[in-house]
């Protein structure tokens, strides 16, 4: 079963300026994350371990990852996955573990880079907000230069005009720093910005305990 991003009718009448999500919220995350931790067992698989299975590999690093995020929680390098390879390797004891966790951060975020595709609704925002002259604030929990890239994959480099993630402010969403650096960008009131994301608790609940009008987008089956 295919699962879809759907946004809600927005009203964009009166809005100055859009602050708006980047992961399953312009493209779907959880097919490309899949392709991406399949892409790094294969690697692994081929090149270390040919006995390890798919399964306990990727439980194996989403404990890493849990481990990482507890640990460096409400900043941006929460989000590295170098770091949840690197622990990961240790505990193999492999040589080299952090070269090996160099590399494989990289066949991760360029598989699930190869596989984004901007969602239709997502498209049709950007364009209706490019028409109606409304500056857009990507928000985002993660580092910067992984965003920059996945952007400019999606194409959608034109319609942003400005990028705030956790790693610039400190902070991870919904840290009311998060949403006051993209005001600050737009220079504008958080009554005349809207918010759209994909997080009840990152997303909506930050934007209204700031007084932003927020949207939240839908993950459905089809």
């Amino acid at each position: 079963m295919e699962q879809i991003i759907k946004f809600p009718k927005i009203d964009l009448s009166n809005v100055k300026g859009v602050l708006l999500d980047l992961d399953n919220t312009l493209y779907y995350y959880e097919d490309c994350h899949k392709k991406a931790i399949e892409g790094c067992y294969s690697a692994y698989k081929k090149q270390i371990d040919e006995e390890i299975s798919l399964n306990d590999f990727s439980n194996k690093y989403r404990e890493k990852r849990n481990i990482v995020t507890k640990r460096l929680s409400l900043q941006g390098a929460c989000r590295s996955r170098f770091f949840a390879f690197q622990e990961m390797f240790e505990e193999f004891d492999l040589d080299k573990n952090w070269e090996l966790a160099f590399k494989y951060e990289e066949i991760y975020w360029s598989t699930l880079i190869d596989n984004m595709l901007l969602t239709e609704d997502a498209l049709a925002l950007l364009k209706e907000c490019k028409r109606l002259k409304i500056d857009i604030c990507v928000v985002s929990d993660m580092t910067v230069n992984i965003q920059v890239r996945k952007l400019r994959k999606l194409g959608v480099s034109d319609y942003i005009k400005y990028l705030v993630t956790s790693e610039e402010v400190g902070e991870e969403k919904p840290s009311a720093k998060m949403f006051k650096t993209a005001l600050k960008k737009l220079k504008l009131k958080p009554n005349e910005v809207i918010m759209i994301g994909d997080s009840e608790s990152k997303d909506i609940k930050g934007a209204e305990a700031l007084g932003i009008r927020p949207y939240k987008i839908s993950i459905i089956n089809i």
